[in-house]
Order: structure tokens, then sequence, then C-alpha cells
């Protein structure tokens, strides 16, 4: 199994954006991010994942950053790190869909904040009858 990830650079640290079955899609993705210039960088790194042997090999398919964009003779790949090798957590992984995390908590806030207003104007309602 193999799944494909694009990690994007902000504040000179790499966060997940999201998960690919596609490389051809995530490579262009990518490549639409860094035309943005949103990012500090962006990269992405393709895992292959061996169920005979549970283990998962890691590599970077491409990585734009800041210090690369626009020279010539630069490395596009320096820095990147190594292919590397991990032995496969005990549990699945999550493959092909974005994940969805920040409109969950954005929903979860709005929530709250109305939950509480709620609150308030019973309080106030309360109060007023007293």
């Amino acid at each position: 199994m193999r799944s494909i990830e694009i990690q994007r650079q902000e504040m000179n640290k790499w966060v997940h954006h999201a998960y690919y079955d596609d490389t051809n899609y995530a490579l262009s993705e990518a490549e639409r991010m860094v035309s943005d210039g949103k990012y500090q960088g962006v990269r992405v790194m393709e895992d292959v994942f061996t169920e005979s042997s549970a283990k998962a090999k890691s590599k970077y398919l491409f990585v734009s950053t800041a210090k690369t964009r626009g020279e010539v003779g630069q490395d596009p790949f320096a820095g990147a790190g190594p292919e590397r090798e991990a032995e496969a957590p005990s549990s699945s992984r999550k493959t092909g869909k974005k994940q969805t995390s920040i409109p969950v908590l954005l929903g979860i806030l709005v929530a709250l904040v109305a939950a509480g207003m709620a609150a308030l104007a019973g309080i106030q309602i309360f109060f007023d009858g007293l």
C-alpha cells in the first residue's frame, strides 16, 4: 500500500497538508501551492507500506523552499532528508482523504460561543424578572 503526503512549511516547521492516492495529482497540487507563494516551502513525500514485512519506506518526490526557489544549480532536494525506513504502527493509516480537523474545530468553537451567548441571555432574563 502506498500514500502520498503533501507537507507545507510554516514558521520554519513542516506540517501536514493533505494525503493523496494519485502521485500526479499530488505533484500538481504541490506546484500550485508553490506558485501561490503562501508557504515558506512545500514538499511531497511518498510512503510505501509492505504488509508482509510490516515496514514503511518514505522518500521525497518534490521539495521547494524559499531558499531553493529560482536559484540556478541549486539541488531542490538538499536538506529534504534521506529516504527512511520505519516499523509501521500497529493501527492502520489514513490514506486518500484530506483531513478535516480545522473545519470540525471551527464548528465546535461556533457551537460553544452560541451556547455561551444563550446562557448569558438566559441569566439576563432571569435577573430582569426579579
